[in-house]
């Protein structure tokens, strides 16, 4: 979640702004200044990029069901690895 992000920017200049541990949101890129002891200033631009782990050995088997209009019908699937997760 990159919503709520507290990093520790080490920097050899005067003063940093957002100071380092800080939480940031970092779903848009964020603007870091660091000031130099003779009162100069550069913008360093931080991305974060979330990365998604690629999930193997994961199957689903379609099911073909006629659903009569007015009833319902349940499908279950289990989904193995349990910590898996993803859309397609």
């Amino acid at each position: 979640n990159a919503s709520s992000l507290s990093p520790t920017v080490v920097h050899t200049g005067a003063s940093l702004n957002p100071t380092t541990g800080t939480a940031q949101d970092f779903t848009n890129p964020v603007t870091y200044r660091v000031t130099a002891a003779d009162g100069s200033t550069k913008d360093y631009i931080v991305t974060v990029t979330v990365a998604t782990i690629p999930v193997t050995g994961v199957s689903v088997t379609p099911i073909s069901r006629t659903i009569t209009e007015g009833n319902t019908q349940t499908l279950t699937a289990t989904i193995t690895p349990s910590n898996a997760s993803n859309t397609s």
